[in-house]
């Protein structure tokens, strides 16, 4: 498995290792080595990923209810679509989208939160 296939697999993985493993979601992507990608992640390759591994969806929309914070990317299930945005501060939100396809959503919603990650961590 070369390098970029490597990170996203771990990336992919996270929801399902932030249970066993003590260490933060942040932490984790740190050590996955995405900072060493010449390029982002799409959501794209991450769905692609996720498409062959389709249970790894469902414990990221339990990741994304869990999560303890008022700000950041979230994604959710919504009257049978699935719904990605960003929590604002102010208690607003922003929808970046609403897909049928589940797979689709949950990769744009992990590009989300690594952008997100490498934001906090400039």
């Amino acid at each position: 498995m070369c390098n970029r296939a490597k990170v996203i697999h771990t990336i992919c993985r996270l929801a399902i290792d932030l249970a066993s493993l003590n260490k933060s979601f942040f932490q984790l992507v740190e050590a996955s080595g995405v900072s060493s990608l010449s390029q982002p992640i799409s959501a794209n390759e991450i769905s692609d990923y996720l498409r062959r591994d389709p249970k790894l969806v469902s414990a990221w929309l339990a990741w994304s209810a869990d999560k303890r914070t008022s700000t950041g990317p979230y994604f959710s299930e919504r009257e049978g679509n699935f719904e990605v945005g960003v929590l604002c501060g102010d208690g607003t939100c922003s929808v970046l989208g609403q897909f049928e396809d589940r797979v689709e959503a949950c990769g744009v919603f992990l590009e989300q939160e690594l952008a997100a990650r490498h934001t906090c961590t400039r």
